[in-house]
This record gives structure tokens, sequence and C-alpha cells, in this order.
């Protein structure tokens, strides 16, 4: 909330977030999704993002706030540009799971049964075959 709170200074709104109508809030959150950045002046990846978003919608129900950000059509620009947004951050690698593991190649698999790492030559080896088959 603090991240929106500053945002929406800049733009020189005094008001609470709570006090803000909806079509006029549905503005604010969709210019705020498309520009946010991290200290650091990266970007956040998608999954924190959407965190943003929900803590959002969470901070304004528990105010008894007269909408949801996720659920009414009136924030629907809102959830569009968050979905854009998402889906530009995808396109540059900065997806839900930026340091995901990948699948080994053949060529890999290979490397490790000749290194002894895999294969049944000696029980640590053995061990790394069963977790590895698991997976």
């Amino acid at each position: 909330m603090k991240l929106l709170t500053a945002f929406l200074l800049d733009k020189n709104e005094q008001r609470k977030i709570e006090e803000i109508q909806p079509e006029e809030l549905n503005r604010y959150v969709s210019e705020f999704i498309l520009s946010v950045k991290r200290k650091d002046g990266r970007d956040y990846d998608t999954l924190r993002l959407r965190g943003l978003f929900s803590s959002f919608n969470r901070y304004l129900k528990e105010r008894k706030y007269s909408a949801s950000i996720i659920e009414d059509i009136v924030f629907d620009r809102a959830r569009k540009c968050l979905e854009a947004r998402s889906k530009q951050l995808k396109k540059e690698g900065k997806g839900n799971r930026p340091n995901a593991s990948e699948a080994l190649t053949d060529v890999e698999e290979n490397t490790l049964y000749e290194k002894n790492l895999l294969g049944i030559s000696n029980a640590e080896a053995l061990l790394n075959t069963v977790w590895l088959e698991r997976l």
C-alpha cells in the first residue's frame, strides 16, 4: 500500500485510497501497474505484481470499499493493464518463476553418467539416479 500511496502523492492526490471513487481509482491503479518499479529501478516479476494487486484489493475490502478490484467491472481496465504488463514481463524473461530450473538435456544427462554421478557405479550415483527418475 505504501507504493500506491506514494504514487498517488506524486499525482497530487491527497485523499486516502478508500475515499477515491472506483472509476477514478481504476485509472490510478491502471497507471500504477504499468509504471511501478522496484527501488533499484528493475521491474517486479509477474508474481510480485499480482501480489501488489491482491494487496490493494484486500486493503480496500477491509475498509468496506464499494467495489472489488479483482471482481467488479469498474476495475476492468486495471485488470487488463495487469494482464498486459504480465505478458510483457514474461516476454522479457521476468515471469512468475524467472529462476525456475530447466530439465536436463540428453547430452547433460549422458555427461553425468560418464562422470559416474548417475548410474550404478557407487551408492551416491545410484541415489542421484533414483532422485532424478522421481522428478
